[in-house]
């Protein structure tokens, strides 16, 4: 009878034992610790050598000669619109929509990253610029865009970027010097619902391919000089070259000097003085490294936008009396080179 009692006070105490297990589990209140989506992001990207440090560009006749010397190791993607490049295109090139560009990459993963050379271009190197941007930040490190677009391949396509070129503010530029911000603490805020930096990177380059590229609309990556020019102090304006340039000839009202060789931008560098809560303008000398520079931007949260053209659409006469310039000049740049099939 004892023995009865105590094997079955031995079945009740183990039951009981187990209920106060499930029971203390079930109330665990622990959680894992929120991260900061953009911060984990940036870090990232500070600790990858090969982005976004430097707009990456490929010159007309470094393409075409790459592509002569051997196709099948090159892929050319072309963004333009369709009617477009049915009149002119690269040989080989396809064509692709700048928004329909993340499926491709994600669908052609192994044969893309196998190419020596994938080159994006466009009309001017501007939307292609911020398109090679994001798909760098995918992890497609053999990706560059076409300086100058379509106008330095054929004279067909010159008349836009002909008629960008201006010297409009020319006497407007100022030579102040305006000192970068202190460090802030906060970062834009990002909610992918990602957890690693690379999951994090894919859905925002995900989502910035689906909006496109525009200077127009409340998803604008691009704007006009005479947007900006209009009411500079609207904008935290990033003048994107090097000091010595930044004292020479002027620049926009208020804007601040970051060194592109120095990597400014970076998070282990001066990446928190920038602004989450004001509009953000970067310009290079023709926009073509600020549309780059732009998507990184955005990609980390930043409402930032780039300057369409940059100083060529605002001082070309300037920028062509001193040395160390890049500038649109059709007779060195547009290499009138063959169409393709």
């Amino acid at each position: 009878m004892k023995k009865d009692f105590f094997k079955m006070f031995g079945k009740l105490f183990a039951m009981l034992a187990m209920v106060m297990f499930v029971a203390s589990c079930s109330d665990d209140t622990t959680t894992e610790p929120t991260i900061v989506e953009s911060e984990v992001l940036a870090k990232y990207f500070a600790d990858n050598a090969g982005y976004p440090l430097a707009a990456q560009i490929i010159t007309a006749t470094d393409l075409d000669a790459k592509i002569k010397a051997d196709p099948t190791k090159v892929l050319t993607i072309d963004i333009r619109n369709d009617s477009v490049y049915k009149v002119c295109h690269i040989s080989g090139a396809i064509y692709m929509p700048l928004k329909d560009l993340y499926t491709y990459f994600k669908a052609n993963d192994a044969t893309i990253k196998a190419k020596e050379l994938v080159a994006v271009t466009c009309f001017t190197g501007q939307s292609a610029g911020y398109a090679v941007s994001l798909l760098r930040s995918m992890g497609y490190a053999n990706v560059k865009s076409l300086k100058f677009g379509m106008a330095s391949w054929s004279d067909k396509f010159v008349g836009s970027l002909n008629a960008a070129v201006k010297n409009d503010n020319a006497t407007m530029l100022v030579k102040d010097v305006k000192e970068k911000p202190a460090m802030g603490t906060v970062m834009p805020t990002l909610t992918t619902g990602k957890k690693t930096a690379a999951e994090i990177a894919d859905a925002r380059a995900q989502y910035l391919f689906e909006k496109g590229y525009s200077t127009t609309g409340a998803d604008a990556c691009a704007i006009t000089a005479t947007t900006v020019w209009a009411n500079p102090s609207n904008y935290f304006i990033i003048n994107y070259w090097p000091k010595a340039q930044y004292d020479d000839f002027g620049h926009l009202p208020g804007a601040i000097n970051y060194i592109p060789a120095d990597n400014e931008l970076n998070f282990n560098k001066l990446l928190k003085t920038l602004p989450v809560d004001k509009e953000i303008v970067i310009y290079c000398y023709t926009g073509q490294t600020s549309a780059y520079m732009a998507a990184y931007l955005r990609l980390l949260g930043y409402n930032a936008k780039s300057l369409s053209f940059g100083m060529q659409g605002m001082a070309i006469e300037l920028m062509k009396a001193k040395t160390g310039y890049t500038y649109w000049d059709q007779t060195k740049e547009c290499k009138n080179l063959s169409c393709g099939n």
